[in-house]
């Protein structure tokens, strides 16, 4: 052979030696260390379990780059202890399910298996809680919805509520815990947790002060409180620690590998490699000591391999045969555990690849039914655990099938799984993707809910794309029943992907992009992002030309005409929606047309349109009353209603619908209903003239709201009531911060409304000029808008500032004289005229629109203005009429102040 100096003998191939390969592999086991330089860490734990053990719970997070130890000194840690222990994972494809991590720890708390079927987890659900808490009626209903079970006691609660009921309950479970034992409840990989389980924690620790130690290990991606939130950890009630994990030292990482191959003997070129390649990560150390041991590179003095392919376990010291090279080990973690498993006989190889497509744990009842493999499966999967790739989650195996069934393996590391996964080919992956998803669909028919994201994540890997689409939709559907909005949209997203990269759009997947927009849209409108919602619907609207589907139609110009009305396009909104409502018509549909018709009574308040919005109002709420499936209709259309009175300025009609909200909401424990209960309650009596009762309601409202679209929209009552209590600092610092989140968002039609507010409040601070400014562009805005609704409020307000100059209600300041003396002396010597002229207008509106409540308010006013200028006969007619139009609008209030202004007239 050209450039050997000796001749090299040849072989004549017969056949591979398969099953020799077998039985090596199977004798090979995986070398495991002590835990070294981890003794401080364990200390700082076993402080943690004393101070436990005497009534005082911890907060630990744990964290460190991929591969320092973690996981082991966790392990070490659990062994030390006899401190009742529970724990839950979490795992890269499990970052949008919400509540994933809860949902594993109350798996294994509870021995709940993928074979029980629902009747079973029921019962088991049952058992465990109410062995555990006295209140257990109002606490497993909302555990058992974490496995998709049904409990109709709940299933129309709104969102927000289910998430506070279902906080509150696994609060109640872990405190319970924690009185009956000392308790540690550990959560792995945390940095993969879904926004709504992080959510969680940061409200469980805000709130327990029970023996429980928290235990929370991340890779430094995300710390469990960041920086921002140092606020939340001074609030806890328990004490907040963090480990840093560091990779170890060199002397530590030779003191490793003694430890690993149980000698104090290294090989002089193996201790130089690791000076030098191993930079003191455990996990690389470990893998790389196992990977010279299977390839044959690092053996025992005296080791060999006899005849029939077993090796002569003898015990020596250990020798290198020859010196390491760059090919016998890779300089990245990924390398030696891909090289690893390209050593491993071929059917434990493909099984462990198999495994790594199921995800991070997998249950043998998977993997046996999607294998290639099946003479070998159980032997391969013990090799796997001898070389310490795998471990066995469950307690005990046994040969029965049950247990078998129930049995569950993890990858020992994370890492492990994700390369053996990325070592895959992508057809390769997307074969074993679609067979798991069609098993899991196959053994958990009966269950398919609970593992809808699962299915999709599998589906959207593998071939069949209209699947993934389907369960990525219901994923985001059962997201939105939890109030995990960010779950939901990051599901959504994924489907507008798969459909947008589709070669040859048909009517079919025409159709499911509008029916994906339509349930997109609640997303949207919770959060109050109306920018972005615009610009998704704007940008698919030609697609209704395209599809046949009226459902899917008129429930598209239903959002659409929601959006064109929050961004402030009032006569294209009411178009739209009345569009939207004759579809529904057409086809019978009461959900478009409950939901147009709800949005339509708003759009018609805005516009003046009093009576056609009442209308339209009690059209959708008489079908609210029979769409017990969807409380929005309801309580929405009922919110409209008393939007239009509200506008009118019937004092005595907000109250009562404001009421007949919140006794919903109690009824249907719907947040929704209460938060626009006290929005419509608190305008009635702004128009009662009862500003205390007023201000009362905002902070209700305020107190009780969730969502950012609900919590921001109808916080607006909150600045205006502070105005008129006086509390101007306060009106100014949240009206500001409304202010930005309108102007962010594009809510259009409440940041006009902001704006005016800041005009009040800038005359109030004695900036005159800037504030009747922005009032006066406010009401040409409204003008060219055609929004007489609110145009009438607006010119009232004018009309107030000019009356307080009359009026001299308010002392000025020489300094707030020098700031406005330029208006001063424009505007006092005219004020009567301007103040009549504004209050005129007003009137003119009022009786154009029908808001008498207003126009009676105007009067009022007038007649205050007439009596200072003894105008006598004027201001007696003004205050009669008033007088007479309170009584009819209930707004006793001001009709006291009316009668009082009356009587000092006849006095």
């Amino acid at each position: 052979i050209k450039g050997k100096a000796e001749s090299v003998p040849t072989f004549k191939l017969i056949d591979t030696r398969t099953q020799t390969r077998v039985k090596r592999t199977i004798r090979l086991q995986g070398v495991r260390a002590d835990l070294i330089a981890r003794e401080r860490e364990l200390m700082e734990f076993g402080d943690a379990v004393k101070a436990l053990k005497s009534g005082k719970g911890s907060v630990y997070c744990l964290y460190g780059n991929a591969g320092s130890g973690k996981s082991r000194l966790v392990e070490e840690f659990k062994a030390t202890t006899s401190v009742k222990w529970f724990e839950g994972y979490t795992y890269p494809y499990t970052k949008n399910t919400p509540y994933f991590p809860l949902k594993t720890l109350f798996s294994h708390a509870m021995k709940l298996r993928d074979s029980d079927s629902p009747a079973t987890l029921k019962a088991k659900i049952e058992k465990n809680i109410k062995a555990l808490c006295k209140n257990s009626e109002d606490i497993i209903p909302w555990l058992g919805v974490l496995f998709s079970l049904d409990y109709p006691e709940i299933e129309s609660v709104s969102p927000e509520f289910f998430r506070a009921k279902l906080f509150n309950a696994i609060l109640s479970v872990i405190k319970a815990l924690g009185r009956i034992q000392p308790t540690i409840i550990c959560m792995e990989d945390l940095h993969w947790a879904d926004p709504s389980s992080l959510e969680l924690i940061h409200f469980i620790h805000s709130k327990i002060e029970e023996p429980v130690l928290f235990l929370y290990i991340t890779r430094p991606v995300i710390k469990i409180f960041s920086d921002s939130q140092i606020d939340q950890i001074n609030q806890m009630k328990l004490e907040y620690h963090e480990i840093r994990i560091n990779d170890l030292s060199t002397s530590d990482s030779k003191i490793m590998v003694q430890s690993l191959l149980k000698t104090q003997q290294i090989p002089e070129d193996l201790e130089r490699f690791i000076d030098n390649k191993t930079q003191g990560n455990p996990f690389y150390l470990e893998e790389i000591i196992n990977s010279l041991i299977e390839s044959n590179v690092l053996i025992k003095e005296s080791e060999q391999i006899n005849e029939s392919g077993y090796l002569k376990d003898q015990e020596q010291q250990w020798k290198l045969v020859r010196k390491i090279s760059e090919s016998d080990i890779s300089s990245s973690i990924h390398g030696v555990i891909a090289a690893r498993v390209d050593r491993l006989e071929s059917d434990s190889r493909r099984i462990l690849q198999e495994a790594s497509v199921i995800g991070r744990s997998f249950y043998y009842e998977i993997i046996n039914k999607i294998s290639e493999t099946k003479q070998e499966i159980n032997t391969c999967l013990e090799t796997l655990e001898d070389l310490d790739l795998i471990k066995s989650l469950t307690s005990e195996k046994q040969d029965n099938k049950e247990t078998q069934i129930d049995l569950e393996y993890i990858f020992k590391h994370a890492l492990t799984q994700e390369i053996v996964y990325n070592g895959l080919l992508k057809a390769q992956r997307k074969v074993i993707h679609e067979k798991i998803g069609t098993v899991i669909e196959q053994i958990f028919h009966d269950r398919l809910p609970e593992f809808y994201e699962t299915l999709a994540h599998h589906f959207l890997k593998g071939s069949s794309t209209l699947k993934a689409v389907d369960y990525l939709i219901k994923s985001g559907d059962k997201s939105i029943k939890r109030y995990s909005l960010d779950e939901s949209h990051d599901y959504f997203q994924q489907v507008f992907d798969l459909l947008e990269a589709m070669p040859d759009k048909t009517v079919q997947t025409n159709e499911i992009m509008i029916d994906l927009l339509n349930r997109w849209a609640m997303v949207y409108y919770y959060s109050g992002d109306y920018k972005n919602f615009d610009r998704l619907f704007s940008s698919k609207q030609h697609l209704i030309e395209l599809i046949n589907d009226k459902n899917l139609i008129g429930m598209f110009y239903a959002c659409q005409g929601n959006i064109l009305w929050v961004t402030g396009h009032f006569v294209k909104a009411r178009e739209c929606l009345i569009k939207a409502i004759e579809i529904g018509t057409q086809i019978n549909n009461k959900k478009v047309i409950g939901y147009a018709a709800s949005w339509l009574s708003f759009v018609c308040a805005d516009l003046g349109l009093f009576k056609e919005g009442i209308e339209y109002g009690q059209i959708a709420n008489k079908i609210g009353e029979n769409f017990h499936q969807d409380h929005f209709i309801y309580f929405k259309s009922l919110a409209g209603i008393g939007f239009n009175y509200n506008l009118m300025g019937y004092a005595s009609k907000c109250l009562k619908i404001g009421e007949k909200l919140l006794q919903y909401g109690n009824k249907y424990s719907q947040i929704r209903s209460f938060t626009v209960g006290y929005f419509i309650k608190g305008c009635g009596y702004l128009q009662y003239g009862d500003f205390k009762n007023a201000i009362s309601a905002s902070e209700q409202l305020v107190k009780i709201s969730v969502d950012p679209q609900y919590t921001m929209t109808f916080q607006i009552l909150h600045p205006l009531t502070y105005v008129i209590s006086g509390d101007i600092e306060i009106a100014a610092d949240v009206n500001n911060k409304l202010i930005k989140f309108f102007k962010k968002n594009g809510i259009n039609f409440m940041y006009d409304w902001a704006a005016g507010i800041n005009g009040i409040i800038l005359i109030d601070k004695g900036r005159m000029p800037h504030g009747l400014r922005i009032i006066k562009e406010i009401e040409q805005r409204y003008i060219r808008q055609q929004r007489r609704g609110v145009l009438t409020f607006q010119r009232l307000i004018i009309g107030r500032v000019y009356l307080e100059i009359i009026q001299k209600t308010k002392p000025i300041s020489i300094l707030t004289m020098l700031k406005n003396i330029g208006f001063i002396i424009q505007n006092v010597p005219s004020a009567y005229k301007k103040a009549i002229y504004w209050y005129s207008k007003t009137i003119e509106m009022a009786e154009e629109t029908g808001a008498i409540g207003l126009k009676a308010q105007a009067l009022l006013d007038l007649g205050i203005i007439y009596r200072i200028k003894k105008e006598n006969q004027k201001a007696k007619k003004s205050l009669e009429t008033a007088i007479e139009i309170f009584e009819e609008v209930g707004a006793y209030a001001f009709l006291k102040q009316a009668k009082e202004e009356l009587n000092q007239l006849t006095e």
